[in-house]
This record gives C-alpha cells, structure tokens and sequence, in this order.
C-alpha cells in the first residue's frame, strides 16, 4: 500500500511539473503580447515587432528553461527533506517521492525536447533563421560606354544581336555598322562619355555629336564611318583648345582659342558652329595677316579697301589643325 501511494506521488509530481511547464508558456505566450522588454533566454530576446516564429522559439525555450529548473529546485528539496530525515524519519519518503518525480519529469522534458527538435532541428541549435527571399533572375547590368544599333530604336537584331560597349576612338566601322548607325544609346557609369559620328574613316567629313543626356537617341541619318569617343572631364584644368589656320599648329596663321572657362561653362560643354568663330585673339584682334584676311569691299582698281579687311571665319576648310 505505500508502495502505491509513493508511485502515486511520483505521477502526481510529474503531473504538477508538466502543468507548470505549460501554464507557463500559456502566460509567457499572452504576456508576451503585451509586456514592451522581454527577459534575455538562450540568448534570444523578442520585441513586440517580432513574427509568430520568433515568438514560438522564444516560448520553446523559456518553457525549457523553466521546466530544467523546477527538475533542478525538486532535487535540491529532496536533498534537504533527506538531510532532516533523522529528525523526521517521514521526510526520507517523501524525498524518494520527489526524487523520483523529479527524475520522471526530466524524462519527460529530454523526451519533449528530442521529438520537437527532431521535427525542426533549428530549435536544437536554439537559434532561428529565416527564409531567405526568393529574388527574380535580372539580367546582368550594360558597362557603360557607347553603343550602335542598326535598327532606329536602340534595340538588338538578328545583324547586331549582341551590341558591342564601345569605350574608345573607332577610326573604322565594323562592316555590319558601317553606313548603317540608325541609333546610338550611351550608358553612363563612373566615366562620362562623348561622342561623334563621323561621315568618312578617320574621323573625317561631315559629323553628328551624340547627346550624352540621352540615354538614346533614335532615327539617326546612317551615314557614319567612324566615331569618336571620349571620356568627359568634369573639372578639366587644362589651358583650353586651340584651333589653328595653317598646318603644324602655326599660330602665326591664325588662330582660335577655346577657354577651359568656355568649356567648363553651365552646360558642361563648347558647341558652336564654325562659321559663328572667327580666329581672333584672346584680347580680340585678328590673328590673321592682314593680306590673308577677308575683303568685304574693293578699291575701283581692283585692290582691297584696308577698313574692309575682316578676319575670316573656322567655317568651310579654314581649319588645319
């Protein structure tokens, strides 16, 4: 008879801890809802931002923790209630008693831990990762550079399948591009980059400049041979562009001289036409010999009238070099 009631206070010592354990995480669960900090266990923590996963693993192991220590405060009961047995020799059954539901309880506990970590072994690690987000496959980014399309809207066809970046001068055109540029399309990157199209090899004949603000720029003229392209200088501190009359920079035959102010100016870059510049110097007398300049009027026999001298224009072949 004593042995039954003994086994009966093991099971009711088991059953008073798992019910603890659970009461537990339902009050962790509600509080947690409510309370703004929550105590440090396991090494996780949980805010009122945190998701439902969060707030699971954190009850796992607070209810874990809480059963460990019930086990961990029975025995030390039990020790005591042994040490005073002499005194009271009824103490030394009633510290069997919770030995044994102490030790019941903890089976039970490795038990509940083995089969939830055995469904998610993240737990068994104490730790929580979550998924990570499933991201579309994007095509790699363009390099920056210029780039030539046949057709007139800056996409590829079946002739230019895989448009070429071009960083560099061309002094002549792929076969495939040759007099037949029908678009241009410029993607700027850490350097800026200029262009012109030229009508002949060599940067010769007539010429376009691409507009580096566009990002494309459509239904061009195909009459390109060659390009130009540079890399824009945004704080250039050179002395400027000179434009030279005769051959071999000879400034003795005239010559225009493009500011670095000019080019630096608001809009980050020179264009006129040449037939607006003339060659005159800096402080604004022709840079051309007088007898090599324009005539506006002539004298009766045939001679130039020295106040009609003008200083010809960069227009038509005027320029050298």
């Amino acid at each position: 008879m004593a042995k039954k009631n003994r086994n009966f206070a093991s099971a009711k010592s088991c059953f008073l801890l798992l019910s603890i354990f659970f009461l537990f995480l339902n009050i962790t669960f509600v509080s947690a809802l409510e309370i703004p900090n929550y105590p440090l266990i396991a090494g996780q923590t949980i805010t009122a931002s945190s998701k439902l996963p969060a707030f699971a693993l954190y009850l796992f192991n607070a209810g874990m923790f809480i059963g460990f220590f019930a086990v961990f405060l029975s025995l030390i009961i039990a020790g005591a209630m042994y040490l005073l047995s002499p005194a009271n020799p009824q103490l030394l059954a009633g510290a069997k008693d919770r030995v044994s539901g102490a030790i019941s309880g903890l089976l039970l506990l490795v038990l509940t831990y083995l089969i939830i970590t055995t469904i998610n072994p993240q737990l068994a690690i104490f730790g929580f990762h979550t998924l990570r987000p499933v991201t579309a496959n994007t095509p790699p980014a363009k390099q920056s550079g210029i780039y030539f399309y046949t057709t007139s809207d800056c996409s590829a066809d079946s002739k230019n399948s895989t448009p070429k970046s071009y960083t560099e001068n061309v002094k002549s055109l792929d076969p495939v591009l040759n007099n037949n540029i029908h678009s241009a399309g410029i993607i700027q990157g850490n350097n800026a980059y200029v262009s012109i199209l030229y009508d002949f090899i060599n940067f010769k004949g007539k010429c376009l400049y691409l507009d580096p603000n566009k990002a494309c720029t459509k239904n061009l003229e195909a009459f390109a041979s060659s390009a130009s392209i540079y890399q824009y200088n945004f704080s250039s501190s050179g002395d400027g562009v000179y434009l030279y009359r005769n051959s071999y920079f000879n400034d003795q035959g005239g010559y225009y001289k493009i500011s670095d102010r000019d080019i630096n100016g608001d809009q980050g870059i020179f264009m006129r036409k040449l037939e607006d510049l003339n060659f005159n110097k800096e402080n604004g007398d022709c840079s051309v010999p007088e007898e090599e300049q324009d005539c506006t009027k002539y004298n009766t026999d045939g001679t130039c009238d020295k106040n009609s001298r003008k200083c010809p224009s960069l227009g038509g072949e005027n320029i050298s070099s």
